[in-house]
C-alpha cells in the first residue's frame, strides 16, 4: 500500500523541483478505485471512499488520486481510471476478454 503512495509522492517532488516548464503528472489510476460504486455509469469526478474495493492496491489507488487532489494549484495533475495494462505477473498473458486484447483483435479482423 505505502509503496504505491511513496512512489507518487516522489514523483512530485521531482515534479516541483524541475526547472521544466508546464510540467504535469499523469497518474495511473485503476479502475478497481470505483469497484464499489453504487451506481452506473461512475461519475469522472472524485468518489468516496466506500466506493473502492477493500483491497489494499485499489485503497492505494484512491488515495494517490486523493494526493493529487490535495496538491492542485501546487502542480498540474491527473488520475486516469485505467483497466489492466499488462498481462498476468507470472505468464505475461493478457485474459483474451480485457479492453486491449479486443481492441488489438478488433483492429487486425
Amino acid at each position: 500500500f505505502e509503496g504505491h503512495v511513496w512512489e507518487l509522492v516522489n514523483l512530485v517532488k521531482i515534479t516541483r523541483r524541475s526547472s521544466a516548464k508546464d510540467v504535469c503528472v499523469l497518474f495511473a489510476s485503476s479502475i478497481a478505485v470505483i469497484g464499489q460504486y453504487p451506481s452506473q455509469p461512475v461519475p469522472e469526478h472524485p468518489v468516496p471512499p466506500e466506493s473502492t474495493a477493500e483491497l489494499r492496491y485499489p485503497e492505494a489507488k484512491w488515495v494517490c488520486e486523493e494526493l493529487l487532489l490535495l496538491l492542485e494549484g501546487k502542480i498540474r495533475g491527473s488520475s486516469v481510471r485505467t483497466g489492466q495494462m499488462t498481462g498476468s505477473e507470472g505468464a505475461g498473458a493478457w485474459n483474451e476478454s480485457e479492453h486491449f486484447p479486443v481492441v488489438v483483435d478488433a483492429s487486425t479482423s
